[in-house]
């Protein structure tokens, strides 16, 4: 398998998944009563292992070697970014449904666009600025499939929503 088809197969996968991951928190915190938390932890200390599990059979035998020299910006990433990423974004699930959740946490790209106008001083173009509508809507219609009815936004949802898509930011950057 070539380079580039293995790639799209990646992306397509991990789409997918990221897809489901909503739906499955939304099931597993309202039907079998799951914390966030606990949902949280779980998935992230289960994929970290899986990580370094990979990590050190197909790559490289040392796998602490990285915690040598950026050891603060990999905590950084990890509790800041990850951690507060995924809370916020089951903290949303929790108090809302996963649609709600979602279409907060892609607001992703709006707060990347205001962070270069606003830190970098560079002007998003006119296409930019059409794709950023485009993806927000796109994802708005598909999540709630025309309905906006679905969306459930207490204060706490569109707080831990906007705050999980702030997150994204930070380790996206």
């Amino acid at each position: 398998m070539n380079n580039h088809l293995k790639g799209i197969l990646m992306v397509l996968s991990s789409t997918a998944m990221w897809g489901l991951v909503g739906i499955l928190v939304q099931y597993l915190i309202s039907r079998e009563h799951f914390t966030p938390e606990w949902l949280v932890n779980t998935r992230l200390l289960a994929s970290g292992l899986i990580l370094l599990i990979i990590t050190y059979f197909f790559y490289e035998r040392n796998i602490f070697k990285v915690l040598k020299t950026d050891f603060i910006s990999l905590l950084l990433l990890g509790v800041i970014g990850l951690l507060g990423s995924q809370y916020g974004f089951y903290i949303c699930i929790n108090h809302s449904n996963a649609p709600t959740a979602t279409i907060l946490v892609f607001l992703l790209p709006v707060f990347i666009m205001l962070y270069t106008l606003l830190v970098k001083h560079k002007r998003p173009s006119g296409l930019e600025l059409i794709s950023i509508l485009f993806a927000i809507t796109g994802t708005s219609l598909i999540v709630t499939k025309g309905d906006f009815s679905s969306i459930i936004l207490s204060p706490i949802a569109f707080m831990a929503g906007i705050t999980s898509a702030l997150y994204c930011v930070f380790y996206t950057l």
